[in-house]
C-alpha cells in the first residue's frame, strides 16, 4: 500500500502518473483556479476520515466478523 492506494484522481488531491510534464500542468491549473483548489481542499478533508484509525479499526472489525460468520 502507497500513495497511488490511498490517492483518488482529482478527488482531494491531483494524482500524475510519473510524467512531469503532467505534474507541472497540475500545479500551475492549482496555482490558477482558485475555485478547483477549494474544491480539492474540501474533498480531502473527507476522504481522509476514510483513513482515520477509528475507520480503519471499524473495517478491520468487521472484516473479521464476516470472516467468523462465514466459516
Amino acid at each position: 500500500m502507497g500513495t497511488k492506494d490511498i490517492l483518488a484522481p482529482k478527488k482531494g488531491a491531483l494524482v500524475c502518473n510519473e510524467s512531469i510534464d503532467e505534474f507541472s500542468q497540475g500545479i500551475i491549473t492549482l496555482l490558477r483556479d482558485k475555485q478547483l483548489r477549494n474544491k480539492l481542499s474540501r474533498e480531502a478533508l473527507e476522504y481522509v476520515k476514510t483513513w482515520s484509525a477509528p475507520s480503519m479499526a471499524k473495517k478491520l472489525v468487521n472484516f473479521y466478523e464476516h470472516i467468523i460468520h462465514s466459516q
